[in-house]
């Protein structure tokens, strides 16, 4: 009798212990399949993040893109009514030429290297005009000057110094081999800009014949 008992505990006790290790099996599975199941959300959100920020990135570059390309435009513009013209291009804020005067005479135009650097600039009326760069003045085609700045002048900022436009102007005799200048000047319109990527820029080129 006492041996039947026992057997019995132990078949119960066997039974519970099937159990427990049954129950204690599936509650980890279940911890296991939630892991993964975690696991795979956050590949999913992160994969998502990511392609959503590289989204906004590109918008955003193809957004300066587009409106330094038009500063460039209109920069490239103005640049070849001055030269039709024959607007003052300022060495400095109150000294100019004329055009054909500047370009045929400044040595640092048509010397050994042949390049200006300017900003683009508003002429402000009175006994001596003057070229202002920078100012409060909207720019356009009767009002622009060039400021000669060469290499550590300041430069045109536009939008809150968003944007730096540059104008460079060189005389095509000095490209040597540069068929797609064969005479009079070669003006490149540059507009930078920054972003978390680096420093981008966006430009023109333009050949305008000599006045």
């Amino acid at each position: 009798m006492a041996h039947l008992v026992t057997k019995q505990l132990l078949s119960k006790a066997e039974g519970q212990y099937m159990r427990v290790t049954v129950k204690l099996t599936e509650k980890g599975q279940s911890l296991l399949e939630v892991a993964i199941a975690l696991g795979i959300g956050m590949i999913i959100i992160t994969a998502l993040t990511v392609v959503t920020l590289e989204g906004l990135r590109n918008s955003q570059f193809s957004e300066n893109l587009t409106q330094s390309t038009g500063y460039a435009t209109e920069g490239r513009d103005i640049a070849r009514t001055m030269r039709d013209r024959n607007s003052p291009v300022y060495y400095s804020a109150s000294a100019s030429y004329s055009w054909a005067d500047f370009f045929n005479t400044y040595i640092s135009c048509n010397g050994a290297v042949g390049r200006c650097d300017f900003a683009l600039g508003v002429v402000s009326g009175g006994a001596t005009p003057t070229c202002t760069v920078n100012g409060s003045t909207q720019l356009n085609a009767s009002n622009a000057c060039l400021l000669y700045i060469g290499t550590s002048g300041t430069p045109e900022y536009l939008l809150s110094k968003k944007f730096t436009r540059l104008v460079n102007i060189i005389d095509c005799s000095k490209l040597v081999g540069d068929s797609s200048c064969p005479s009079g000047k070669k003006v490149t319109v540059t507009v930078y800009w920054n972003d978390a990527t680096g420093k981008h820029n966006s430009n023109l080129v333009t050949i305008l014949a000599d006045l």
